[in-house]
């Protein structure tokens, strides 16, 4: 599942109000437009049309979630969504309220293809969405803009695990084939994108295997170091040529 949000309140607007050198009130402003809309909706739909996207159900599928009963912003997006749909008869869209969604991810989440968000929200369910699909040491992140990008795993720099060797690389491996299938894209090279299967095989074989694997995988009796578990992906790998 692809989740792509918009800037919303991470715009940085807002402020606290000081009464007698308290802070008693915070504010935050929302900032949602249409132009920024419009890009991360069209780049939603893209992504619904790829041909390369696994679909258990097989349909095409863009999943916007919003507050649109309550919040401005949120009406505004849905708006953009439709618009925008209009120009993908082939991808069926729907709107889920986010509490909802967040019940539906759980007991569903082989219905959704893609899902499009404002920022908050964004990031709030990609936590849950990594939480099934093995937990945040397998989810990757992906940051694209229009002519830059920058990848790394959903936990970021992790800095209360540095120098434990414990924490699971899958992520961060996966992360790194993502970029290359980013760059294969972008310069049209056959071989950085058969670098990506390559990286993405390998990382499967290993868990197909079951070992060796971190203990956020299988549990601290049974885990392997983080170094152990790259080596045996990278012993994955099928060499170039072959």
């Amino acid at each position: 599942m692809a989740t792509l949000p918009e800037p919303c309140l991470y715009s940085g607007v807002g402020g606290v109000m000081l009464a007698g050198g308290d802070s008693d009130v915070a504010i935050d402003t929302r900032i949602v437009t249409r132009p920024a809309t419009e890009r991360i909706v069209r780049r939603a739909f893209e992504a619904a049309v790829r041909p390369d996207r696994t679909r258990p159900d097989g349909v095409r599928r863009v999943t916007c979630v919003v507050k649109d009963n309550i919040l401005h912003g949120c009406r505004l997006f849905v708006r953009v969504l439709h618009e925008v749909g209009s120009d993908y008869p082939m991808v069926e869209r729907e709107v889920v309220l986010v509490d909802t969604f967040t019940q539906w991810l759980v007991r569903q989440p082989e219905h959704y293809d893609v899902v499009v968000a404002p920022n908050m929200f964004g990031d709030i369910i990609t936590e849950l969405a990594a939480v099934l699909q093995g937990g945040m040491g397998m989810a990757v992140s992906c940051n694209l803009g229009d002519r830059h990008a920058m990848f790394e795993p959903v936990h970021g720099s992790a800095p209360k695990h540095v120098g434990k060797d414990r924490v699971n690389p899958m992520a961060t491996i996966l992360a790194a084939a993502e970029m290359l299938t980013w760059l294969g894209k972008r310069h049209e090279d056959e071989a950085l994108l058969a670098a990506a299967v390559n990286v993405h095989s390998a990382v499967g074989a290993v868990l197909a295997k079951g070992r060796p694997l971190t203990y956020d995988l299988v549990g601290t009796h049974r885990a392997s170091s983080a170094s152990v578990v790259t080596t045996a992906i990278i012993a994955e790998l099928v060499p170039e040529g072959r």
